[in-house]
C-alpha cells in the first residue's frame, strides 16, 4: 500500500512491530503529529491558491486584486441579464443576475468574464505603450477591435462588431479597456460604423480602418 508522505499514516507506519498494532499508541501519533502533517499538506500545496486558471469565486477576487482589477464595476451594466427569447442573452450569453445585484444593471462580474479581464491586465501591466502591445493584451478578449493614434494626441477605441458576452460589450462602451500614454486624449469607443463602413485611419488600409473618403472619421 502506498502511503502519502507525512500523512499520518505515514508516521504511525515508522512505530515498530511492539507498537504497530496497539490502539492507544496509534491514536497518541495520531493526535500528536496531526498540527505538523496538515501544515506541511497546506505549505506543499500552497502554490495551487495562486494557479489563476483553477481560481474562483473569492480566490478569484483576491488575485484580481493582487493584480490590480476589482471584479466590481462603478456603473452597473445593463442589458446584460440571461432573459428568455433573446437572440443575444440566451443561454451561455446573459447573465444570472447574482444575490447582491439591483435590477437595474449588473455590479458583480461572473468568473468567467472576470478570468478572461485579469488576464488582460496582467499583460497590461506590462505593457510598452505601443499600439501593438494593446492589440496583443486586448485581443484575446475583444474580437474586431480597432485602435486608432492619430499622432496629434488623439486616440480612438472601436469595434467593428457586438461581443458574444454581452457584459464586454457594456464595459468596452463605458471605457473600461481604453487606454492611452499620459496626455492623450481619448476619444468616446463606438461600435460598428455607419452602413459598415471601415474606421477612418491613416497610413491604414484593412477590413476595419481605411483612409480619406472612405474610412469613417469619428
Amino acid at each position: 500500500m502506498t502511503v502519502t508522505p507525512y500523512s499520518i499514516e505515514y508516521y504511525q507506519n515508522l512505530l515498530t512491530s511492539e507498537y504497530i498494532s496497539d490502539q492507544d499508541t496509534l491514536d497518541t501519533i495520531s493526535l500528536s503529529v496531526q498540527p505538523f502533517s496538515d501544515t506541511i499538506n497546506l505549505l506543499q500545496n500552497l502554490y495551487k491558491s495562486f494557479q489563476l486558471n483553477n481560481a474562483v469565486g473569492d480566490q478569484l477576487t483576491r488575485l484580481g486584486y493582487l493584480v490590480g482589477v476589482s471584479r466590481y464595476v462603478n456603473t452597473p451594466l445593463t442589458g446584460v441579464y440571461f432573459s428568455l427569447d433573446s437572440a443575444t442573452l440566451g443561454l451561455d450569453q446573459g447573465s444570472m443576475e447574482g444575490p447582491y445585484d439591483p435590477t437595474s444593471g449588473l455590479t458583480a462580474l461572473p468568473d468567467d468574464v472576470y478570468l478572461s479581464i485579469i488576464k488582460a491586465a496582467i499583460l497590461l501591466n506590462t505593457w510598452d505603450g505601443s499600439v501593438p502591445g494593446l492589440y496583443a493584451a486586448l485581443n484575446p478578449l475583444l474580437k474586431g477591435l480597432v485602435i486608432w493614434d492619430s499622432g496629434t494626441r488623439e486616440m480612438f477605441y472601436g469595434l467593428t462588431t457586438t461581443q458574444d458576452i454581452p457584459i464586454l460589450t457594456e464595459m468596452f462602451l463605458q471605457g473600461y479597456f481604453s487606454l492611452a500614454p499620459a496626455g492623450v486624449l481619448l476619444l468616446p469607443p463606438v461600435i460598428t460604423t455607419p452602413n459598415g463602413t471601415p474606421f477612418f485611419g491613416l497610413d491604414a488600409e484593412t477590413v476595419s480602418v481605411s483612409g480619406l473618403d472612405v474610412g469613417y472619421l469619428i
